[in-house]
């Protein structure tokens, strides 16, 4: 017997929420992780420049699909594509102690060409166009 996997919009908005509050970011707030990851990619990932992003979750090789079903408001997914090489991450805001109010921490993670983690770190916003460096995650941890 499979299990049920469908969900009305209600509960997965409500779920959203829940998420973003569990992790001690407002609603709101959790709506601004896409454009910020995109600004980190556009000043700290120049390598993307050539490549071809991927919007679609189902144009992602399986792997990559995975961790981009995972991904939800509060956390969300980027790809490019380049001559068969594939860059793939994920980014949330965080709660940095130590941060101004006003400066957002992502935390993001990046994946290899199989789909597997091989890095993260929390980089903090400190400006329009700046991000600084707050620490290295270990990756085995998550």
């Amino acid at each position: 017997m499979q299990a049920c996997t469908h969900r009305s919009p209600m509960s997965i908005a409500t779920r959203r929420r829940s998420t973003a509050r569990r992790r001690g970011i407002s609603a709101d707030a959790a709506r601004e992780v896409g454009p910020l990851l995109d600004e980190y990619v556009r000043v700290r990932q120049p390598t993307f420049t050539g490549a071809r992003r991927v919007l679609a979750k189902n144009a992602l090789p399986p792997p990559f699909r995975d961790h981009a079903e995972q991904c939800d408001e509060s956390m969300q997914w980027r790809a490019w594509i380049e001559a068969g090489r594939i860059w793939f991450l994920t980014g949330r805001l965080v709660s940095e102690p130590g941060s101004c109010a006003d400066e957002p921490a992502l935390r993001i993670l990046f994946f290899d060409a199989d789909g597997a983690l091989t890095a993260g770190a929390v980089w903090v916003r400190t400006g329009p166009r700046e991000w600084l460096l707050r620490r290295i995650l270990d990756v085995r941890a998550h």
